[in-house]
């Protein structure tokens, strides 16, 4: 297993990556209700948003990292296949939600 380290202004936010392309990301970006979408959150527990630039650095760094499964923080959140399309996707919404 290898450990990426997302910078996104959050200390605590960390990605760790297995050779069998699954990621387990924790705190910053987490999975939504239904599977199909990942939220970001500077912190979950006070419903505080990360800025659009902050979640572009996020999506930058993890565009180089190819993985089909993510896992969130919390038992049951998870995404399947097609996780880093996933990852790419929301984070693009997120940032045009936003601006």
């Amino acid at each position: 297993m290898s450990l990426v380290r997302v910078q996104s202004e959050e200390p605590n936010s960390k990605a760790r990556l297995r050779k069998l392309k699954r990621a387990f990301l924790f705190y910053t970006v987490q999975v939504t209700p239904g599977a199909d979408a990942v939220s970001f959150m500077w912190s979950y527990p006070n419903m505080l948003p990360l800025p659009a630039v902050t979640v572009g650095n996020i999506i930058r760094q993890l565009s180089c990292v190819k993985f089909s499964k993510l896992y969130g923080a919390f038992a049951g959140k998870e995404i399947a296949k097609n996780a880093d399309k996933i990852v790419r996707r929301s984070g693009e919404k997120y940032i045009a939600c936003l601006r």
